[in-house]
């Protein structure tokens, strides 16, 4: 089978299951909130028999909402009329990476893991005027730990949150570089966020696995994954707060999920964006915990949505 016949095979896979992905009609009954105030939507991407799920924050580009999702390893262009069905899925030569709209064009941040380093990664900047073909424009070789990360515009600036450098002893932590819109040169390495909590004797617990972030009105608002090792590698969304980006980021909600995890689920992950005068999460779940084999489990996604007024309102 040539690439182009698998990839043809993909996408029939894609649009079958595509058609099982509930919708909303006006005799669903409302959809539940948790306690927080999210909105659960349901699930907007999954497949029965392997992991298929988006890894993109939410965004709308050009008057429709734009995702991007992976499945067997080939990432696909979704779009869609109301960001949650009725999507339409393209292969792209993108690479699982954090993926922003900058307003001109798609702009992917990619962390490559070092094979001389363990456990540290470069940083890859790659553009796309599609969001379909993709270019590599930028490499940066400072190290990352992990290769998880996220990415706010801010006027003219770009930052990248991700876990920084840390010493091998010390917990995974949430900190960030920067650039400019018109510059791929990354600077500027600090820590934000790191766990207070934790003891290391042979035991982690806690860690900061990654954290989406937005603003609204002049506040930040982080949707931060914590991971904890025990019981195979749970990860859970909480939300912190900070009045200026580099400054002092607190736990919110009671430092209790914002979103609880399903009944027999170990993960999930989630970044968000501001649509309209809402905050959507695209979420990737999955039963079995972050240091386990799948068993018979597979990540899929899920949208939630909260008023931006009720966001703040969250202490």
């Amino acid at each position: 089978m040539t690439k182009q016949q698998e990839i043809n095979e993909e996408l029939n896979k894609i649009n079958t299951a595509s058609e099982r992905i509930h919708v909303l009609n006006n005799d669903d009954p409302p959809p539940p909130i948790e306690p927080s105030g999210f909105i659960d939507d349901g699930v907007i991407l999954s497949y029965p028999d392997k992991s298929a799920f988006i890894f993109t924050a939410p965004m709308k580009v050009n008057g429709q909402f734009i995702a991007f999702s992976v499945s067997n390893g080939i990432v696909s262009m979704m779009k869609s009329q109301n960001g949650l069905n009725n999507w339409i899925l393209t292969p792209t030569n993108a690479l699982y990476m954090d993926i922003f709209w900058d307003g001109t064009r798609f702009v992917g941040n990619y962390g490559r893991w070092n094979v001389d380093v363990l456990g540290r990664c470069n940083t890859e900047s790659w553009a796309s005027l599609d969001g379909i073909n993709w270019s590599k424009t930028h490499i940066r070789r400072q190290k990352t730990e992990g290769e998880d990360r996220t990415t706010l515009q801010e006027g003219s600036d770009i930052l990248c949150i991700v876990r920084p450098d840390t010493p091998s002893y010390g917990p995974r932590s949430i900190g960030f570089m920067r650039r400019r819109v018109s510059d791929w040169n990354w600077y500027g390495d600090k820590v934000l966020m790191r766990p207070q909590d934790n003891i290391y004797d042979n035991i982690r617990s806690n860690e900061y696995y990654m954290m989406s972030v937005i603003s609204y009105n002049s506040k930040y608002y982080g949707l931060l994954t914590e991971y904890n090792a025990v019981d195979g590698g749970i990860t859970r969304l909480r939300l912190a707060k900070a009045n200026i980006f580099n400054g002092t980021w607190e736990h919110s909600n009671n430092n209790q999920p914002i979103i609880n995890l399903p009944s027999g689920h170990k993960q999930m992950f989630g970044r968000w964006g501001v649509i309209g005068d809402e905050a959507w999460i695209y979420t990737i779940e999955r039963k079995s915990g972050h240091d386990e084999t799948s068993n018979g489990s597979f990540f899929y996604s899920k949208r939630f949505r909260i008023k931006l007024s009720e966001l703040a309102n969250i202490n």
